[in-house]
Formats: structure tokens, C-alpha cells, sequence
């Protein structure tokens, strides 16, 4: 289980699929970052999350993501 293929490998496809149709979604975003983050690609997951924050700073999930990307350091 794990690795880069399973549900989470999936789930970043059809994220990336749905932001190149909508590249402002602040929710697309959110959820990629999460994807990424349980992936281990710190990197990728902090640009989404930023970015999603970016996009609606006032996001029900906005005080999650700023504790994720505390915690990712």
C-alpha cells in the first residue's frame, strides 16, 4: 500500500485534470495540497495550499491549511 500509486495517486490525476479546467479553484487546490501531503511532496503541497489561501483567503478550510503548512514547516 502507499507509494505513489493507489487512491492518492488517483486523486492527484483528477485534481490536476479539474485545475487545468479551473486553475482558480481554491478548493482544487486545497485538496491537491492534502493529496500531495500524505504523498510526502512537501513542496507541491505547500504551492497548492498557498495558493488556495491566496485565492479565498477566508476558506471554511483556511485555519487547516495554515496548521498544515505550519506543520510541513
Amino acid at each position: 500500500m502507499g507509494g505513489r500509486s493507489g487512491i492518492y495517486g488517483v486523486a492527484a490525476d483528477l485534481l490536476q485534470e479539474a485545475l487545468e479546467k479551473a486553475p482558480d479553484n481554491a478548493t482544487y487546490h486545497y485538496h491537491i495540497g492534502m493529496v500531495y501531503q500524505k504523498q510526502k511532496n512537501i513542496a507541491d503541497a505547500r504551492k497548492h495550499l498557498q495558493r488556495a489561501l491566496e485565492i479565498n483567503p477566508n476558506a471554511p478550510v483556511a485555519g487547516e491549511i495554515r496548521k498544515t503548512l505550519k506543520q510541513m514547516g
